[in-house]
């Protein structure tokens, strides 16, 4: 399942509560400066589908994250 769809499916608008929403994936360089100063310069938005609320998630970050749960050992380890 890709990150944006993993977005959609478990949204929930923390402004409406509403349960709907539409992602785009953008570039984010050059235009701002510093405040997205993050490893990506490409993110996702998540809109809410109802009152238009809108979360900006880095793929960098989420990158990362899939990597650290693929390195992940088994806390509890059988002989």
């Amino acid at each position: 399942m890709k990150f944006e769809e993993k977005l959609r499916t478990n949204f929930h608008c923390a402004k409406c509560c509403g349960k709907s929403a539409v992602t785009r994936m953008v570039p984010l360089s050059g235009g701002l400066p510093n405040l997205l100063a993050l490893a990506s310069d490409k993110y996702v938005l998540l809109t809410c589908a109802l009152c238009g609320y809108t979360e900006i998630y880095s793929t960098a970050a989420h990158a990362v994250d899939e990597e650290t749960a693929a390195e992940a050992k088994p806390a509890v380890q059988t002989p």
